[in-house]
């Protein structure tokens, strides 16, 4: 079980920043769809007017950029080694918008977690575990094949197309305004793994606007520059809620010859269209452990 450098204190803020307080910005905002289509509207929650037709102020911070921080604060506090046997719970509570100034605090937790928080727009517990991933054959090599999301093609034990990919860090965006690499070895900043969870739902499904709210991530070891990997995942769930239609996806990462990363990735695929800027927490589902090493609802082992 790892241990906490030095006791957390309650207003930490991330790291490379001087004052209090640390301006994320949604790069991703500009971007043209992933998949080159001027119809394409999986990604356009980040897009001021789309976000407006479903009450939001502006273009919404994308979660992966948000958990970015907080795991930066958790590699902080625990060290590199949590790229290796971390693992981090989060939920994105309310939206952040281009421009917001959010604060990343620190609490220290029992059983040596902490609770880390974006100021009230997510909140995480983050620890190191000592559990054992799944057997990556349980979740198959399909081919690609994108097709119209609906209850029927994402019901339960549908596996997806799995996707392979050489990783760049040079041309990454993803983990931005944050460096891709972390230390003198350049391993994968952790936003860019999660973001590969996102990749995998929007390849093999044609979305309308949608939203990513919760994900249990279990690490497995760090991936480096360069490294060729596989990401494979299957419909573990899928349910509504207040008018919401959410997803649950059991994703596995993995390099060429070991488990990297196992996430429980939670996400509306079609939300009500009068949302009206609801609280997200009144429907995000609390995430539960994705490893089923782990022996109780609290991941400690």
């Amino acid at each position: 079980m790892g241990r906490i450098k030095d006791p957390p204190v309650a207003h930490w803020s991330v790291p490379y920043s001087n004052t209090p307080a640390r301006r994320i910005i949604d790069t991703l905002k500009n971007d043209k769809p992933r998949h080159g289509s001027s119809s394409s509207r999986s990604t356009r929650y980040h897009n001021d007017a789309i976000a407006a037709e479903y009450g939001f102020r502006g273009g919404l911070v994308p979660g992966v950029t948000v958990y970015g921080y907080m795991a930066t604060a958790a590699v902080e506090l625990f060290g590199p080694e949590w790229l290796d046997r971390g693992a981090m719970d989060v939920r994105f509570l309310k939206p952040v918008y281009e421009g917001d100034e959010v604060i990343v605090t620190v609490e220290a937790g029992g059983d040596a977690r902490v609770r880390i928080n974006a100021g009230e727009s997510a909140s995480a517990d983050a620890w190191m575990h000592s559990g054992a991933p799944v057997d990556p054959t349980s979740h198959t090599d399909a081919p690609v094949e994108r097709r119209d999301a609906s209850r029927e093609t994402l019901a339960p034990g549908i596996h997806l197309g799995a996707l392979v990919r050489r990783l760049d860090l040079a041309q990454s965006r993803v983990s931005a305004p944050l460096d891709p690499f972390i230390g003198p070895d350049r391993r994968a900043h952790p936003a860019i793994l999660l973001s590969l969870a996102n990749e995998i739902l929007m390849s093999n499904y044609e979305l309308g606007p949608w939203m990513h709210t919760a994900s249990s991530v279990r690490n497995f070891s760090s991936a480096g520059d360069g490294e060729l990997i596989r990401v494979r995942a299957r419909i573990e769930d899928r349910f509504e809620r207040k008018g919401h239609e959410f997803v649950v996806l059991d994703v596995v990462t993995l390099g060429e010859d070991r488990v990297i990363e196992e996430v429980r990735h939670t996400a509306i695929w079609r939300p009500r269209k009068s949302i009206k800027r609801e609280a997200p927490e009144a429907i995000a589902p609390v995430p539960r452990p994705c490893s089923r090493s782990e022996p109780n609802s609290r991941g400690t082992t």
